[in-house]
């Protein structure tokens, strides 16, 4: 069996010694600001995880992730359905905010992220040869704000994980209003699901 580590998400209010972190205004820019598809306003900015260790992401710097707060407002207690979600793979190039530009989240309050590294029971791969009625996992961890490590999935509530489709995070943050699956796959490279 392979060592399986799961980094789980601890939010803090000060910075903590990653530039991880949700809300406020992101650290790089994108190359364009987003714009939402359905009433093309600025879409606002929810939160950012850098390239490291536990989130291998290539030649990228970052993921950035961006919400349309209007559509959310329009669209009241449907909006976890509705509301466009965007992704941003920013590259190792993108620019420093050093100016503090661009859109806030107005549900997303800021928090830092650092991580708890905790050793799963089994790997992704002995997980998914398990039988459907052997007993449930002990690990508690595991349906919390994470990056990496196992992820008790079987395909139903989200993309088969794979070896060529590996999750990499899960994550439910306030501006998103729902959880959040990253997935990095040999076809389509690092891409988000959202389960509504």
């Amino acid at each position: 069996m392979e060592r399986s580590v799961s980094w789980v998400m601890e939010y803090h209010r000060r910075p903590c010694g990653t530039p991880d972190r949700v809300g406020g205004l992101p650290g790089h820019l994108p190359y364009v600001w987003p714009r939402c598809q359905l009433g093309q306003e600025r879409m606002a900015f929810v939160g950012q995880l850098y390239a490291s260790d536990r989130l291998p992401l290539g030649n990228h710097l970052a993921l950035q992730f961006y919400v349309c707060d209007d559509c959310r407002v329009a669209f009241g207690k449907e909006a976890n359905d509705r509301v466009p979600i965007h992704m941003e793979v920013l590259p190792r190039t993108a620019a420093a905010n050093t100016s503090r530009i661009g859109v806030r989240s107005r549900s997303q309050p800021v928090r830092y992220i650092s991580y708890n590294p905790l050793e799963d029971s089994m790997d992704q791969w002995t997980f998914n040869r398990r039988r459907p009625d052997e007993a449930e996992l002990p690990d508690k961890h595991l349906r919390r704000d994470k990056v990496g490590g196992l992820f008790p999935y079987d395909g139903y509530e989200c993309p088969r994980i794979t070896r060529q489709n590996r999750m990499i995070a899960q994550f439910l943050w306030e501006g998103i209003g729902g959880p959040i699956y990253l997935y990095q796959s040999v076809k389509e490279g690092v891409y988000l699901y959202h389960y509504r």
